[in-house]
């Protein structure tokens, strides 16, 4: 018989200031959101786009994304990583593959998610060189 409630898959991303530089937070998102290209196969009674999905990140604090009603998606974070908890109604952050609406909103944070962690690995790239700069003998050249 059919399921009842389709399976979840929760992706969590590493978004440490070296996962960032790196490049491994980036590359991550850019996976799932190949994931969400699949196709359904008609040969699996249980394929591709019959599964909610979620995504949470992690660094210092664990972001959890939750739904407006807008559809769009919030950051909620959770500081205390020595006794962790979800802060938040666990259905509220699945989205549901099988929404054209939800998946695109989904996609959406996927792709801000990856602009925000290319400014974020800019800038700490830029504040390396900036560093570097002053102890191998840039400053002679002021």
């Amino acid at each position: 018989g059919k399921l009842q409630c389709p399976p979840v898959a929760i992706f969590v991303v590493e978004t440490s200031p070296y996962a960032i530089c790196s490049g491994f937070a980036t590359s991550a998102l850019q996976a799932i959101e190949k994931l969400l290209e699949v196709e359904d196969d008609p040969e699996e009674e249980h394929s591709g786009f019959e599964r909610r999905v979620a995504l949470v990140t992690f660094s210092s604090a664990v972001h959890f994304f939750t739904r407006g009603r807008s559809g769009r998606f919030h950051l909620v974070a959770m500081h205390d990583v020595e006794e962790p908890y979800v802060p938040i109604c666990p259905q509220s952050m699945l989205t549901d593959m099988r929404d054209d609406s939800q998946l695109d909103h989904f996609r959406n944070l996927l792709r801000r998610l990856q602009q925000d962690l290319a400014e974020q690995a800019h800038v700490a790239a830029a504040e390396t060189a900036q560093a570097g700069c002053g102890v191998a003998g840039g400053a002679a050249l002021r």
